[in-house]
């Protein structure tokens, strides 16, 4: 497999994401419709470079944030939203569409879910949301 650029990676975690049903998975914060997935990188070291003897490059690994965003206009409505996507089960979790998918489409070697953070309130763009991160650890 060649190395995936940061883009390719980036997107092909979006489009997983997008199958979620009702979830707008996204690779940029342009024209958010929450229910929200949006993949940024994490903050912080988000890269590192394997070495190799040969001429394969080595591995890559991304540390990549999923950005979950809900209306905060129905409180309760919201909380049952994030609620429902950062669950390890059902039809709304992220944890198991990427689960479900690890290779994102054949992109990567392997894409894991490794922890939620950051429950609570979240400004995009002047608009208040409620958003919780969940951080994915990526290899190619």
């Amino acid at each position: 497999m060649a190395q995936p650029t940061f883009s390719q990676v980036r997107t092909a975690l979006a489009g997983v994401l997008a199958g979620i049903p009702g979830v707008t998975g996204a690779d940029t914060f342009k024209d958010i419709t929450p229910p929200a997935a949006i993949v940024v990188p994490e903050q912080g070291q988000f890269l590192t470079y394997g070495v190799a003897s040969d001429s394969s490059g080595g591995q890559v690994n991304w540390l990549l944030r999923v950005i979950l965003l809900a209306s905060v206009g129905d409180t309760i409505t919201g909380q049952n939203t994030i609620d429902a996507m950062i669950s390890t089960t059902g039809t709304q979790s992220v944890y198991a569409a990427i689960m479900a998918n690890q290779t994102l489409g054949g992109v990567v070697s392997f894409c894991e879910p490794v922890e939620a953070i950051g429950y609570g309130l979240m400004q995009v763009d002047g608009i208040d949301y409620l958003a919780c991160s969940v951080t994915v650890q990526i290899g190619a």
